[in-house]
């Protein structure tokens, strides 16, 4: 099977690397994706396992068009009963970067037509669109006159990982917190601190990673588990090879400013998800630290202008780095934020700068070491 392993900017090379180490071949890099072959029993590990992935698509079909017409033609020609009954349901996104259609959502409609028209003249019956709960959901993607269509394994991305029942105002999304501990070059056994840890994405991402707990594990539903084929036995068997302990010597911490955030909203979080005997968190103000040199890895995603208006950008980074410089000295720190500006008041020359994109924002990404 081909698999695509959609991802967000800036996360490929990371995604890459995990796709290699699962055992994937032929493994590529494209645009806010991996390409890699596999097995169908990847299906399961891949959506499973997979950190810094969002979405886990089968190639169907690769084919090139002309127009309206070639499109519907040849998507009639793939045989649908692959993957659907007449009566069963689907949906299409859709994703066009081409000039042969006037409308963005006019591929798909013609997609839907082609699919529907090939189940009337077998069996004078067609499938249902189902946006909310299909059978089967389907990618269609045309870059010009290339189309490639695929079957989505996933469903909700896998960024929603299941075990975060509260969140603060704008969270940080789990696959990108996944993205900003992997960056920092955590050795997993060094003491780990999010100074300003919010709703406590990064805490819990960090444990995971250091038990060796599977991305997915609390995740309740994947869209494979909707098809005709798919044998609830061997899912609880694939995830009963994967065990872990949730004790560690390694401290993960996490402080905030707000009692709220750490009472509420942060602890709920950790103990929802397990993980209460390896994560602490406390109320803290970063900008009053007291260490007394001990050396940690620090992985944070301070405020910015769209979560948290500050009255003094500048300030407030130039503070926060003085506050690095002179509490914890020995440390490793990875900070992610959207205000490339501040950050170079920040006052320590970065090690490394990686650039990542979600949806809405675009981020940086520094390491330092403070010496």
């Amino acid at each position: 099977m081909e698999f695509v392993i959609k991802t967000f900017g800036g996360l490929e090379d990371l995604l890459t690397q995990e796709l290699i180490d699962l055992g994937l071949k032929k493994v590529e890099k494209v645009k806010r994706a991996v390409v890699c072959q596999g097995e169908e029993s990847d299906i399961f590990k891949l959506n499973y396992l997979l950190r810094t992935g969002v979405k886990v698509l089968v190639v169907i079909e690769k084919f090139t068009i002309t127009g309206k017409e070639d499109l519907y033609s040849q998507v009639k020609k793939i045989d649908w009963e692959q993957f659907l009954t007449q009566h069963d349901s689907f949906c299409i996104d859709t994703v066009m970067i081409s000039d042969l259609f006037d409308h963005s959502n006019y591929p798909g409609l013609v997609t839907k037509d082609a699919i529907a028209d090939f189940f009337k003249e077998k069996y004078y019956k067609r499938p249902n669109v189902n946006k909310e709960n299909p059978t089967a959901k389907f990618n269609l993607h045309i870059n010009n006159n290339r189309v490639t269509i695929s079957l989505d394994t996933t469903g909700d991305s896998l960024f929603k990982r299941g075990y975060r029942d509260y969140t603060n105002e704008a969270p940080m999304n789990e696959v990108m917190a996944a993205g900003l501990i992997l960056l920092s070059g955590w050795d997993k056994k060094t003491d780990f601190l999010d100074p300003m840890c919010g709703s406590g994405t990064i805490l819990i991402e960090a444990a995971m990673m250091l038990l060796n707990v599977p991305a997915g594990f609390k995740k309740e539903h994947y869209a494979f588990m909707d098809w005709n084929n798919f044998k609830p036995k061997e899912w609880e068997a694939f995830k009963a090879q994967y065990k872990w302990d949730t004790t560690s010597n390694v401290k993960i911490i996490g402080r905030d400013v707000s009692a709220r955030t750490v009472k509420t909203i942060a602890a709920s979080n950790v103990r929802n998800a397990g993980f209460a005997n390896v994560v602490s968190v406390e109320k803290k103000d970063f900008m009053k630290s007291s260490e007394a040199d001990h050396p940690y890895y620090i992985v944070f995603n301070p405020p910015y202008d769209e979560r948290l208006e500050l009255e003094n950008d500048l300030k407030f980074y130039e503070e926060m780095g003085t506050i690095l410089k002179f509490k914890f000295k020995g440390s490793k720190v990875a900070i992610i934020s959207s205000n490339e500006e501040a950050m170079k008041h920040i006052g320590l020359k970065p090690t490394n700068k990686v650039d990542l994109e979600n949806v809405k924002l675009k981020f940086r990404v520094n390491t330092y070491e403070v010496f």
